[in-house]
């Protein structure tokens, strides 16, 4: 039955190379079948098991990769073992490692044609995210993140089990002599968010609401519909106006603007993760040949120093007017197409605000470089 539905997904790869996320649990071990079934008939595509040593949790991550890498030859399927040192950086050891496994599926498949990183994530993982999101207070792309087919990063993401849930993935594996597969301890650990929802918040909403299931993927399905349609509309958007405009801004509806920024973005450090948990990475080195070298900045978004990317078009602020430094006034700003930097000649503190004088898009808190 799963099996059925991956054609869709896998069929543009059928010359390429799938790369399976397997750390030997239930959701992983199935979308391997699926992926190796496929494979089978598609000779031409190659495909490999990736497992993530985390070291979090001493004997039993060895054990457990070590398992992981018998079940895999058992199928005839390549397998590659990735160790990770994985350090809180302040957002939780989950999202350091989820930040950490990105970065190796970045370094296997982006910018490889006919490459994908396929997932196990199920429904219940997608219901989930959904709650989580929904707490933090998401839009509809981000609580309808977990999709058939998405690209993160540069990475193409698949994940053929999210229609069926935690229990047809095990009976899927029962009625294939799978009997077992690796737990991982942390599941049940109280100490993550995620595991609240998992196994206490979201099976006392099913015992109540028995239906609840069954109406939380038809929420879903509805709400990517409506998430693909304004991410339709953002795209066509940005490709008819000028980003650099502050009048392209000002223009665009606000549910919008977090989809034309993070283009934006893109287009600035090719990396659409550039807010990824509120912090901004540096440009992508193979990115940054298109823009001339600047000393170093502050981003405007965050107070994290990096080297930010300068267009080589200069413009007129959003409002038609001349930046005051462009006129000789000391201490003011400049304004590029999609850049916005303190003056060099400017002494005040970091902590100064410093506002364009005609009021356009600039007329935010920019910390000064000196």
């Amino acid at each position: 039955m799963i099996s059925g539905t991956s054609d869709k997904l896998f069929s543009p790869f059928a010359r390429g190379m799938l790369f399976v996320g397997f750390s030997g649990g239930a959701d992983s071990t199935a979308a391997l079948l699926v992926v190796r079934d496929w494979a089978e008939k598609h000779p031409e595509c190659r495909v490999e098991a990736v497992h993530f040593d985390h070291h979090l949790r001493g004997a039993e991550s060895a054990r457990e990769a070590a398992e992981a890498e018998n079940f895999a030859s058992s199928l005839g399927v390549r397998f590659r073992r990735i160790d990770l040192r994985v350090e809180d950086s302040g957002d939780g050891i989950e999202a350091a490692a989820r930040l950490a496994r990105l970065s190796e599926w970045r370094r296997l498949c982006a910018g490889k044609k006919n490459t994908a990183a396929v997932l196990g994530h199920h429904a219940d993982d997608r219901a989930e995210n959904l709650l989580i999101r929904l707490f933090r207070g998401s839009n509809t792309s981000a609580l309808t993140a977990l999709r058939g087919r998405s690209d993160i990063g540069g990475v193409t993401f698949l994940r053929p089990l999210l229609g069926w849930s935690r229990a047809e993935v095990e009976a899927f594996l029962r009625g294939r002599g799978v009997e077992l597969w690796q737990n991982d301890s942390s599941n049940t650990s109280g100490a993550f968010a995620r595991n609240y929802w998992r196994n206490i918040l979201l099976p006392m909403i099913y015992a109540r609401f028995p239906w609840g299931s069954g109406g939380l993927r038809r929420a879903l399905t509805a709400l990517e519909m409506d998430a693909r349609f304004i991410e339709g509309a953002a795209e066509r958007f940005y490709d008819s106006g000028d980003p650099g405009s502050g009048d392209f801004w000002r223009a665009a509806d606000p549910a919008l603007r977090p989809r034309l920024l993070r283009r934006f973005l893109f287009e600035l450090t090719g990396n659409d993760l550039s807010v990824w948990n509120g912090r901004c990475s540096p440009p992508e080195p193979a990115r940054r040949r298109r823009y001339r070298s600047v000393p170093e900045r502050r981003c405007i978004f965050r107070t994290t120093a990096w080297s930010w990317p300068r267009r080589r078009r200069r413009m007129r602020c959003g409002r038609g007017g001349r930046s005051p430094s462009s006129t000789g006034a000391r201490g003011g700003c400049r304004v590029a197409r999609g850049r916005i930097e303190s003056s060099p000649a400017s002494k005040r503190p970091v902590s100064t605000p410093r506002f364009c004088r005609s009021s356009c898009m600039s007329a935010r808190r920019v910390p000064a470089s000196g």
